[in-house]
């Protein structure tokens, strides 16, 4: 039976239309060749509550983890910087489909959208990160953490030194920062794991 989508799985050609690197559909087409070689199933230009997303993916194998579930954003910029609107987007959009936000571009992020990158913990992907041999995890430490040099303190990471819930939201175990149900963080780096179940019956 014929494949009629220009961008299926099976598909490694970039789009028609991606002679230049300048278009937008080619990032998305790298994009969707790194996750199938991650181990991920990929569909293009899908709608999730009416807005929609450059590229989903679903583990072939999952791994009970939050990254089985990908939605990911291709930026193919040559000049405007990332802001702030983008990460909103993409991590609302995430949540909402229970999936991990990971977000791949060819610019800058402004410095308030990479902060808010690192705090919620987005995978930022540049064309280098798609050669990897895994999905690369997101940023443990900023870059402009002023502990670098310090020799009588460990660094500190990300996770342990961003914004918290107010006080009134943070009560209880299941207030644990995590894009999909199920989860918690889990040290302080980026890893995650499996909430236990509680049975109250």
């Amino acid at each position: 039976m014929s494949n009629d989508n220009p961008h299926s799985e099976t598909d490694e050609r970039p789009p028609n239309n991606a002679d230049s690197h300048n278009n937008g559909e080619w990032l998305e087409h790298q994009m969707g060749a790194a996750l199938r070689r991650w181990g991920y199933s990929t569909e293009f230009h899908q709608t999730a509550y009416g807005l929609e997303v450059d590229v989903i993916a679903r583990r072939r194998e999952e791994q009970q983890n939050p990254t089985d579930c990908i939605v990911a954003q291709c930026k193919n910029w040559n000049s405007d910087s990332i802001t702030p609107q983008v990460i909103y987007r993409l991590c609302m959009v995430a949540f909402g489909c229970q999936a991990t936000p990971v977000l791949c571009h060819t610019t800058e992020l402004t410095e308030r959208a990479r902060r808010i990158a690192d705090d919620w913990e987005v995978r930022v992907l540049t064309l280098d990160d798609l050669h990897s041999d895994s999905l690369p995890a997101p940023r443990i430490y900023r870059s402009d953490s002023t502990d670098v040099d310090s020799q009588s303190q460990p660094r500190s990471t990300i996770r342990e030194t961003r914004d918290h819930l107010p006080v009134l939201f943070s009560s209880g175990s299941t207030r644990q920062f995590t894009y999909v149900p199920g989860f918690e963080p889990f040290g302080v780096e980026h890893r995650y794991r499996p909430v236990d179940e509680v049975d109250t019956e």
